[in-house]
Parts: structure tokens; sequence; C-alpha cells
């Protein structure tokens, strides 16, 4: 299984946040831009998942073999909005 978790409140786990081949390359500089910055990331992740050689999709296919042995929390520092489930 996988989780997400957040790594100011103590989570531990596989950082998957700024700079890691994973982390969203898009600054948010209000609460205002966070879903254009959702988006934004969206369709940076599957462009490069469709590059099979690119960081991300090797971050990806790793964390997917490693969750099918073991339990994965994937941790970064950013604050969820209050509506994003974790």
């Amino acid at each position: 299984m996988i989780t997400v978790g957040n790594k100011r409140h103590g989570a531990r786990g596989v950082y998957v946040g700024r700079p890691s081949p994973l982390g969203n390359p898009f600054h948010m500089r209000s609460e205002a831009e966070r879903a254009a910055v959702i988006r934004a990331y969206e369709r940076w992740l599957r462009e490069q998942l469709r590059d099979e050689q690119s960081a991300a999709s090797r971050a990806i296919r790793a964390l997917a073999e490693r969750a099918r042995r073991e339990d994965v929390c994937l941790v970064c520092w950013c604050a969820p909005s209050p509506a994003t489930p974790t």
C-alpha cells in the first residue's frame, strides 16, 4: 500500500518533494494558485511518465516495485489544503 505523509508532522518514508525526481517544479506563491499549480504538475508528470528514461518515470517504477513488497509512505514538506484527502 502507498500512503502520503507530511514531513512537517513527523512522517517518515520516501521523500518525493523538491528536488527529488517526483518533486513539483512549479511554485505556489499564494493559496489562490494552488489549483493551477496542481494542474501544471499533473501535466508535467504525465509528460515525464511518457518518457521511460526520465528520472520521474524511473522513480515511479521503483516505488511501484517497492510497494509490491512493502508499505510505502511518500513524504514531502508541503502542507496540503484542508480539502485535500490525506
